[in-house]
């Protein structure tokens, strides 16, 4: 799981969007209790919601909407950090 999310992160940085979601929604999906990957998924939500070049018209649980602060929320649930409150301050 740390892999895939690390995929993703490397997808995203390579402005592979369709890649790097596909591999945060993998990694998700092994492991929905990795606050790190959500937390990670998160931003990279906002970073589409601003930039609006992702296609987010695929169906699934965890990005029907973009929901970011759903997706931090989640992370915040699941593990105590301070860059996760510091996100949800950013988007509130």
């Amino acid at each position: 799981t740390e892999a895939l999310g690390n995929l993703a992160l490397l997808y995203e940085q390579w402005g592979q969007r369709d890649k790097a979601r596909e591999f945060y929604l993998r990694a998700i999906s092994q492991a929905p209790g990795n606050f790190r990957v959500r937390n990670n998924y998160a931003v990279f939500l906002a970073h589409c919601k601003v930039l609006n070049d992702c296609d987010m018209s695929q169906e699934d649980e965890t990005a029907d909407s973009g929901d970011v602060r759903r997706q931090l929320l989640r992370a915040a649930v699941l593990g105590d950090s301070e860059i996760i409150s510091a996100n949800l301050k950013r988007i509130a």
